[in-house]
């Protein structure tokens, strides 16, 4: 509601099948949050491939410029979100980052709870 009522387009984007998927969604409630969900099976693109992006993008009526991908999987959201032009935030879940001398994506800012990254689109953090 924060994000809303500061005028950002929330979307979900999402690697799976549509059925399982969109069960997720709609199970915790989250369609009501946001303005656009794309999942990867339904759109025939995945993640970190960057159309996914960009149909949540046009979907949402917001550019991917100034945008944020904020996910749990180095390789698929932030590679993603990257490779899209979008800030980035993981959710470590408790993992250690991995080098980028290892060759995993990196993103800009590393997160325990979701909640921070409200507070960082919002730049309360």
């Amino acid at each position: 509601e924060a994000l809303r009522d500061a005028g950002w387009r929330i979307g979900i984007v999402t690697n799976g099948f549509g059925d399982f998927q969109n069960a997720k969604i709609d199970a915790v409630g989250l369609r009501a949050y946001v303005d656009v969900v794309c999942v990867s099976d339904v759109e025939g693109t995945w993640k970190p491939e960057p159309k996914i992006f960009e149909l949540a993008s046009d979907r949402a009526g917001a550019p991917l410029e100034g945008g944020w991908m904020v996910g749990d999987s180095l390789a698929a959201d932030i590679a993603g979100g990257n490779g899209a032009g979008l800030h980035t935030a993981w959710l470590h879940h408790g993992r250690p980052l991995p080098s980028e001398a290892a060759g995993d994506p990196q993103p800009e800012y590393v997160i325990e709870h979701t909640a921070e990254a409200f507070d960082l689109i919002l730049g309360r953090r």
